[in-house]
């Protein structure tokens, strides 16, 4: 089919609000009309014809233009060699969506392995009881035998190699929690290794004696004991944003989303997981991997580029911002990132303290350069420093939200009005 024909059919169907019945039968099974439908607008994926849809060919072709589109295939075609290895190649990522039959694949594991050794938590079952894989895995991080297989983690070797790597390992075997000499092999790397040992343990004398002296750092896990969800610490995290000239904390979100929004405010992802409120809601993030699923993330006075910009050239829809002023948010229990939550460097087992204790304006306070070296006022040091608000933010704390065009913020202007929510456009939010 040329181009010409592809391009005047694809028009009737934007003009006729995308009913594929305006098209002729002999259109709507082309593969060429169909990839270019496709590659143009992904979502029309969905209802493209079932023969296609099924075709080993046709996905294929879909995939090599839009290597996207392999999470959307069937299971089938997901367990496909050729497509999997093509979807992988084009983009690591894709491993986290093929099937278990390719997750078992030893030659793709190995090879994708060798540069990513993070995604051995997607290998599959198989792979994860592969007795040398996965001591190969722990002795380069420890916790990768978090997703070994539960026969593994009572094999003494594989544990003793994982937590000799990260003593923090320790919390995936908890069938050594009680053995003495493990858990001072664990302590001895990592301190606050020492949390993760039995009730037994922790109340013996003795050994809390030996614990110290085999690495001090243990104390770290009583030490930071102090109760930061105070008024005295939020009024002083409220005297760090007024002293920053941070006005607001901002999310950005699908506009699909608003409707929801307007009636039940900003909710955490544990909270829309529940299915409590009954509404259906379009996902920002899928994977979560700051794993704080009970809080919302929110920017210092403007988005965090670098992911809005990602997230906007994924996923073809529009989108707002959301502005919440900080005094108001900062009276929730709030976690503070200088840098993205989802971060290594915010594992408990690398620094001791848990992602839910840093809560404290110290951690509020490390977000911003006092220098004002480089950072324009109101902004966090790093773009991608992240507030955790770990409570729902009602509809009545929003303060106003910021659309890209008119088109789009008059859609909402009458709703928002009555609701005291200001309508802004400015273009300089989603840059």
């Amino acid at each position: 089919m040329i181009k010409y024909v592809i391009d005047k059919n694809i028009e009737i169907l934007r003009n006729n609000g995308w009913k594929l019945d305006r098209l002729p039968h002999d259109v709507l099974l082309c593969r060429e009309f169909n990839l270019e439908l496709i590659n143009r607008y992904p979502s029309m994926f969905e209802y493209v014809d079932d023969s296609l849809k099924n075709d080993e060919e046709f996905a294929f072709a879909v995939v090599q233009k839009d290597d996207l589109m392999f999470k959307r295939l069937n299971e089938s075609l997901r367990s496909n060699y050729k497509i999997a290895k093509l979807a992988i190649d084009l983009d690591v990522y894709n491993y986290m969506y093929a099937s278990g039959e390719i997750k078992n694949d030893r030659k793709i594991a190995m090879k994708l392995l060798e540069d990513y050794p993070t995604f051995f938590r997607y290998c599959g079952e198989l792979l994860k009881d592969d007795y040398n894989l996965v001591l190969k895995m722990v002795k380069e991080d420890g916790n990768a035998l978090e997703y070994a297989s539960d026969r593994l983690k009572m094999d003494r070797k594989i544990v003793s190699a994982a937590i000799g790597q990260c003593g923090t390992a320790l919390r995936y075997a908890p069938a050594f929690a009680d053995d003495e000499k493990m858990v001072l092999k664990a302590v001895r790397n990592r301190g606050c290794a020492f949390q993760y040992a039995s009730d037994r343990l922790k109340a013996d004398d003795k050994f809390i004696a030996k614990a110290i002296k085999a690495n001090a750092g243990s104390v770290l896990y009583f030490a930071r004991k102090d109760d930061y969800d105070t008024k005295e610490n939020k009024e002083a995290c409220k005297k760090i944003a007024k002293k920053q000239n941070v006005d607001y904390f901002v999310h950005f979100t699908n506009i699909r989303n608003l409707r929801s929004i307007l009636k039940y405010g900003i909710q955490t992802r544990a909270e829309l997981d529940t299915g409590f409120y009954g509404q259906n809601y379009f996902v920002t993030d899928e994977s979560r991997l700051d794993n704080m699923r009970n809080t919302i993330s929110l920017s210092v006075t403007m988005p965090n580029t670098k992911m809005f910009y990602m997230k906007r050239k994924e996923i073809d829809a529009n989108w707002c911002v959301l502005r919440m002023k900080a005094d108001t948010v900062l009276d929730h229990n709030c976690y503070f990132f200088s840098n993205n939550a989802a971060k290594k460097e915010y594992n408990e087992d690398f620094c001791g303290i848990a992602r839910d204790r840093r809560n404290s304006y110290y951690d509020f306070m490390s977000m911003f350069d006092f220098n004002k070296n480089c950072v324009p006022s109101g902004r966090a040091y790093n773009v991608q420093a992240e507030v955790m608000c770990g409570e729902r933010i009602p509809r009545s704390e929003i303060d106003s939200i910021v659309f890209r065009d008119e088109e789009y913020a008059e859609l909402f202007r009458n709703d928002l009005k009555r609701y005291g929510i200001e309508t802004v456009v400015d273009e300089n939010y989603f840059c």
